[in-house]
């Protein structure tokens, strides 16, 4: 994954793509998550993430490399901490 200086100066459409790969494998990581989930409020739970990613994707401008940015480095991050718990 690219540094966030780099991500910073990125090309707008590379930010873009960035984006929506890392919003695709948290949602991605939720729906399996999901899918193994042992009840039904745990399922809720992740479906409520995967909803929670869905609309923040859809919310944020395509040209908006701050509020990009700010989702990229959020989802890193919170993959980070799913695969260490869950790989």
């Amino acid at each position: 994954m690219a540094t966030v200086a780099h991500r910073r100066s990125a090309d707008l459409s590379l930010l873009q793509r960035t984006f929506v790969a890392v919003g695709d494998e948290l949602t991605g990581r939720y729906v399996a998550l999901h899918d193994e989930a042992r009840d039904e409020q745990e399922k809720q739970c992740w479906m409520d993430r995967v909803i929670d990613v869905r609309e923040r994707k859809r919310s944020v401008a395509a040209t908006d490399r701050e509020a990009l940015n700010r989702c990229i480095e959020e989802w890193s991050r919170t993959l980070e901490v799913l695969r260490s718990i869950a790989p």
